[in-house]
């Protein structure tokens, strides 16, 4: 396998992995289970913990296509994460809910384990390729970000943890 299609795989692995999870949003389509008995201080710090998860995933995907040797072993923390994230749920352990899992999103969180299982072998395979190689950037900074775009992505963060955690604690009515 050639080095460059290494990086756009993990770069396709890593949005798909993002849009997965961003497809989950409580109160939409797919996961519309009551979470209403959570407390605010749990949905707001799980929320926040999953949009930080997709946000990372997208902003690792221009760093898998520059190839910065960064990004194969945050891609391997964030498989881990998602993996984990989606087990707990899958086996009922986090979050507990009085609803029953819908089809679709026991469906979706299948396939999201499995491009989890796929992103994780993607950036060890690319690890090794970056061993070989030696001819990465290595040195990405996020003073390389603008302000704007950091304003951005902190504004568009807290609005999906404050519409996700509002749609959780409003689905029971």
């Amino acid at each position: 396998m050639e080095f460059s299609f290494q990086n756009k795989w993990l770069a396709f692995l890593l949005a798909i992995n993002a849009a997965l999870l961003i497809s989950l949003i409580p109160g939409g389509y797919i996961e519309n289970r009551d979470f209403s008995h959570l407390s605010a201080l749990i949905l707001v710090a799980f929320n926040g913990l999953l949009t930080a998860l997709g946000m990372s995933s997208l902003l690792a995907v221009p760093l898998a296509l520059k190839n910065y040797q960064v990004v194969a072993p945050v891609s391997k923390v964030l498989a881990l994460v998602y993996i984990i994230v989606y087990a707990l749920d899958l086996l009922a352990i986090f979050p507990k809910t009085p609803s029953v899992m819908p089809v679709l999103l026991m469906l979706v969180e299948c396939i999201g384990i499995v491009t989890a299982i796929l992103l994780y072998a993607a950036a060890i395979r690319l690890a090794r390729w970056v061993d070989l190689a030696e001819q990465t950037p290595n040195d990405f900074s996020f003073k390389k970000l603008s302000p704007l775009c950091i304003l951005v992505l902190a504004l568009v963060g807290n609005g999906i943890v404050i519409f996700s955690t509002y749609s959780a604690l409003n689905s029971g009515q």
